[in-house]
């Protein structure tokens, strides 16, 4: 705001001084009065001008961050104590009792006006109202009201000249400029250019008075003489046109001024380029990233590729045989064919039977959730045979009868090829869900998958360094996937989740290696990568090892944690345990 205000000031003062130096000695009073009016107006539009600039970019990774830690920013940040600034407050203050001040003022100038016309006898001449009043006043009009001395008015020692003066200024619509103006002045009362502005758009309507009356005929000599009989430096009528002492001289000498038509259109095509420079100069710049379709991406990269190799064509097709054959689509496999047939030439494409389309994420409607019965609960809570797990949790059988089905949104049940006395597949796994864990758990399976893919990707960078072998055919089809994944995610689990982008494959062995790191991302990647390949056959999470993790990421800045690794993707039980402890102390 303050800018903003700044900026106008500064056009305003613009425009005032190219009125004083080149416009006000010239006789072009109608082109100088839309001048000015002009000048008010665009000096508090120009600063609100804003040219946008679109670039298109490709995306930046953001910084990973789990769902524990978006969820708990607030705890994990540490919250700094601003010291509260009193100077806006005085400064806005001060503003406010200004704009009173100046608005009062106005609304009193303009009931004085009011009274003055409804109490004081008029006679109707024309459009004309001439308000007779007893006091000796100088004339002055307020819009189509001309107010007179009532005495010289009836013994007709008023000159024709004054009363068509004063005409004038009603039949031009002066009067809308001046209310104009000091509306202007309430708003910006402490803008010093606002006062001396108002001073030449009045000035500016005398010239154009006086100019009317010359055209009439009148004797140049005789109306100046008049002007001096008429005129008034104590009297200041704050919405009316008046004749004033103080501008007499300034009107003598332009009364006897005349402008060409050449100079008249040259200074008016000089207002131009004074134009162009204030909008080049007072508006606003502002470049939006326009962030590029991650598909159309990928897809030209693609085009630069020269296709899918040798060993991805015969992956593909075996892809294909085995779901002609058993009609079955496991995930991991389809979303690498879906990658290979990317990265394919058109030619390739057309020799091969397209992927079954499928949706590459999963997702879960309102009908695919299975609540549990009471009966199915103390059923479970009884069994010997069944292992029954909350959110991930492994729990005692008995223990779930502290539970309710409402407190469950899904459950599964994993069975194994043995069967009952019945002949029936017996249960032998009970997964439930709550809420929260369903939202923790399922419904980030699509962040899981693209996380194992990163880690994947990355790990396979790393191995890349120093080998010497050129096919990168691997981290093609995993960047591609990630692309492809990434390009599904929806805006509320790329809020949720911050996935980070996968970063483009290194060209040759010029990896970004040389990248200097401190001590404290070195001593988070020893764990991060410790947790981001978790043994395979069972992994253990040493509680100071994972406080120990959190807490060096946590101190790690936004700049570092984009050339850090990913931050491991704990099971969920991991995460909650960490989250109470922090709430314990």
């Amino acid at each position: 705001m303050l800018a903003i205000l700044l900026k106008s000031g500064l056009c305003l003062f613009i425009f005032y001084g190219f009125y004083k130096l080149v416009l006000e000695n010239e006789s072009i009073h109608t082109f100088k009065r839309f001048y000015l009016l002009g000048a008010l107006i665009l000096s508090f539009s120009i600063p609100l001008i804003t040219f946008t600039q679109y670039v298109e970019v490709i995306p930046r990774p953001l910084p990973e961050l789990t769902s524990e830690l978006s969820n708990n920013s607030i705890a994990q940040i540490g919250v700094s104590k601003k010291e509260t600034s009193y100077l806006p407050i005085i400064l806005w203050s001060i503003y406010s009792i200004g704009v009173l001040i100046f608005s009062l003022k106005f609304v009193v100038n303009l009931y004085q006006l009011i009274l003055k016309i409804k109490n004081n006898p008029k006679t109707k001449r024309n459009s004309f109202s001439y308000v007779l009043l007893q006091n000796n006043v100088v004339p002055h009009t307020f819009f189509n009201y001309i107010f007179l001395n009532k005495t010289k008015f009836e013994t007709y020692n008023i000159p024709k000249e004054v009363l068509l003066h004063e005409e004038t200024h009603a039949i031009q619509k002066h009067s809308i400029d001046v209310v104009f103006i000091e509306f202007l002045q309430i708003l910006f009362w402490f803008n010093p250019v606002i006062y001396l502005i108002k001073q030449s758009i009045k000035l500016n309507h005398e010239f154009l008075a006086d100019k009317a009356v010359l055209m009439q005929g009148a004797d140049a000599k005789i109306y100046q003489t008049i002007l001096l009989q008429f005129s008034s430096n104590t009297q200041d009528y704050q919405f009316a046109s008046t004749i004033n002492y103080s501008s007499i001289k300034k009107r003598f000498t332009i009364m006897k001024t005349q402008t060409s038509k050449r100079i008249t259109v040259l200074k008016s095509i000089i207002i131009m380029p004074l134009l162009a420079i204030l909008i080049y100069s007072f508006s606003n710049e502002v470049t939006i990233e326009k962030t590029k379709n991650l598909q159309e991406i990928a897809f030209q990269n693609m085009q630069a590729n020269e296709g899918a190799t040798e060993s991805m064509m015969k992956e593909y097709n075996n892809f294909i045989t085995e779901y002609e054959a058993t009609k079955r689509i496991y995930k991991d496999k389809l979303r690498r064919a879906a990658a290979i047939y990317d990265i394919m030439t058109e030619k390739q494409r057309a020799s091969v039977t397209k992927y079954p389309e499928t949706r590459l994420l999963r997702s879960y409607s309102e009908k695919e959730l299975k609540h549990p019965t009471q009966e199915e609960l103390d059923s479970w809570s009884q069994s010997t045979d069944l292992t029954i797990s909350i959110d991930a949790m492994r729990i005692k059988n008995v223990d779930l009868n502290k539970y309710k089905p409402k407190d469950f949104v899904l459950y599964r049940l994993s069975r194994k090829p043995q069967t009952s006395d019945d002949g029936k597949s017996k249960p032998t796994k009970c997964f439930l869900y709550t809420d929260e864990g369903f939202k923790r758990i399922i419904l980030k399976h699509n962040f899981n998958d693209y996380h194992r893919l990163f880690i994947k990707y990355m790990n396979e960078i790393d191995t890349s360094v120093n080998s010497k072998s050129s096919d990168n055919s691997e981290l093609l089809i995993l960047k591609t996937q990630l692309d492809n994944l990434y390009a599904n995610f929806s805006e509320e689990e790329i809020k949720e989740y911050h996935p980070r982008m996968a970063p483009a494959i290194p060209s040759g062995n010029k990896i970004a290696k040389t990248i200097k790191v401190s001590e404290k991302v070195m001593e988070y990647n020893v764990l991060a990568k410790k947790y981001n390949n978790p043994n395979p056959k069972g992994q253990r999470y040493p509680r100071e090892e994972i406080d120990q993790l959190y807490k060096l990421y946590n101190n790690l800045t936004d700049e570092e944690k984009t050339i850090a690794k990913v931050f491991p993707n704990l099971p969920y039980p991991i995460q909650k345990k960490y989250e109470q402890r922090k709430q314990q102390k």
